[in-house]
């Protein structure tokens, strides 16, 4: 969230502190409204020319619920490491904030295809043309029937929403200058938001446990792979979050 709007409060007793200042989403976008006038945009939102701040009107809901079900009670409870405003721990799964809307502008598929979100047809084509496009460009390694069909086959977009989120992960993970060990201060690759607006916590790289592992002499190969069921570590980060 922008400074302005932390209340003054460290990061972490912000998020602690969350669902007794805010009933709901009506209100969380109320507080954030009259605290700031307006929209406010993080600078991590203007870098990645995001469409919306994180209270819009077509956002306020899942950043509320996004906070108050999934990074509150993983954060606090030290179920994931939330980069970077806290250090990896190995076995910890890792949490970052990303874009698919930045993602797909800064490979320039932003609105290449027309809306790929709906139950059209042409939304469906659109959704396979990007899912395509990821894949011709040596970033996903092409999923297996199934995963594909689940792919184009979700309306809202959600699921292949997911595979931009992977990707851009990944990138992030391996930009030039982490040696695949961490994140840089200032990313470059597509779709990543790493807030510097984080109220008292000092901005740094971090340490992580992803990288992959190759067999020697074996060809490098930076795609992600797609993968229907989460990790072991993650569901046990999972377990008791509300759903």
């Amino acid at each position: 969230m922008p400074l302005p709007l932390g209340g003054g409060m460290p990061w972490i007793a912000y998020l602690e502190h969350f669902a007794r200042r805010f009933a709901d989403a009506d209100s969380f976008r109320a507080s954030c409204q009259s605290v700031a006038g307006g929209e406010l945009r993080r600078a991590t939102d203007r870098e990645a020319r995001v469409p919306f701040c994180a209270y819009n009107i077509r956002l306020y809901r899942q950043t509320y619920h996004g906070i108050a079900g999934l990074l509150a009670p993983l954060a606090i409870a030290g179920r994931a490491a939330v980069l970077p405003m806290q250090s990896a721990v190995p076995g910890r799964p890792l949490l970052l904030e990303i874009c698919p809307a930045s993602f797909l502008r800064r490979l320039g598929l932003y609105g290449r295809f027309g809306p790929y979100k709906g139950a059209a047809p042409s939304c469906h084509a659109a959704r396979e043309r990007l899912l395509d496009a990821v894949i011709e460009a040596g970033l996903l390694a092409p999923p297996a029937a199934g995963l594909r069909r689940t792919l184009l086959d979700n309306r809202g977009g959600d699921a292949l929403d997911s595979a931009f989120a992977a990707i851009a992960c990944h990138r992030a993970l391996q930009e030039p200058g982490s040696t695949g060990r961490g994140l840089p201060k200032r990313p470059s690759r597509p779709g990543l938001l790493l807030s510097r607006d984080r109220f008292d916590e000092p901005a740094g790289v971090v340490e992580h446990g992803l990288a992959r592992r190759r067999e020697p002499g074996a060809a490098r190969d930076d795609r992600v792979s797609l993968i229907e069921e989460p990790p072991v570590a993650l569901q046990r980060g999972l377990r008791g979050v509300p759903s």
